[in-house]
């Protein structure tokens, strides 16, 4: 999350937005490609940036729920339709015949690595998407990344993982 964040503050100051972040007080890590998964952050705070007006507020939020990890990305939209993630055909949605593959992208990522994804759109309250991801436990982390060459690590905001105090 860090990179992500680091890489849509220029746009977000271009634009006059905020960006509140709220981390919860126990720390919980999940297991994914950092590259990937920066993919991923990057692409839903970018479109929430799209979506909320200049001089907006976005908010970055996480939860260390019952073995789940809650990432949700809200945005000041006038929330009047979320982004689907898929047709009734299980294929991208499409805007003039351009298919829209930023979520579904983002939702084959996260998929990969045992999460879920979701978009909620409240008229007048904005567009939340919300991601999570199974927790996974120091024994089960330390022989994943062990089994993958140090490739996955696991998602942190500043050095420390997902969910951590970040006060």
């Amino acid at each position: 999350l860090t990179e992500a964040v680091q890489l849509i503050d220029r746009k977000l100051k271009l634009r006059s937005q905020q960006l509140e972040l709220a981390f919860a007080a126990v720390a919980a890590a999940v297991i994914g490609d950092p590259v990937e998964l920066q993919q991923v952050f990057l692409n839903l705070l970018n479109a929430a940036s799209d979506r909320t007006p200049g001089g907006g507020t976005l908010k970055l939020a996480t939860a260390n729920l019952t073995g789940v990890v809650e990432i949700a990305i809200q945005d000041a939209s006038l929330g009047l339709g979320a982004e689907p993630l898929t047709d009734s055909a299980g294929n991208p949605p499409e805007v003039n015949g351009v298919p829209l593959l930023g979520m579904a992208i983002a939702r084959n990522i996260v998929a990969r690595f045992g999460g879920v994804i979701r978009s909620d759109a409240v008229p007048g309250a904005g567009t939340t998407v919300t991601v999570r991801f199974p927790v996974v436990s120091a024994k089960h982390r330390k022989q994943w990344v062990v089994q993958k060459a140090g490739r996955v690590r696991p998602l942190a905001f500043q050095g420390r993982p997902v969910g951590a105090d970040q006060h």
